[in-house]
């Protein structure tokens, strides 16, 4: 990130999935993460999100890479959900991760 005077410029490397079978053949898949930027001290909001296998059974989890979520954020195994209000500026790189039971 570079500060300029009125504005910031920011890059990000994405990722887009072109799938050369249908996604309903893949299984379970995780189709985004959360959204890459958050501000210190303001309540953040986003989500895993996957879809296929059966979603009623899903169990998201977050595994060190090298990081885990940033202080102050939380994900519910349940629904993907990361919430929660940053406390520690910095950049965080973590995996995630989704689950399901027959």
């Amino acid at each position: 990130m570079i500060a300029r005077p009125t504005r910031w410029i920011v890059s990000a490397i994405l990722l887009i999935l072109v799938a050369g079978i249908p996604l309903a053949g893949v299984g379970l898949l995780i189709l985004s993460g959360p959204a890459a930027s958050a501000q210190l001290g303001v309540p953040y909001s986003s989500a895993l999100v996957a879809t296929g296998g059966n979603p009623a059974n899903y169990n998201y989890w977050i595994t060190a890479n090298p990081d885990l979520l940033p202080p102050g954020l939380i994900l519910n195994a349940n629904s993907g959900a990361i919430t929660g209000t940053p406390t520690t500026v910095g950049t965080y790189t973590f995996l995630g991760n989704v689950t399901d039971t027959p």
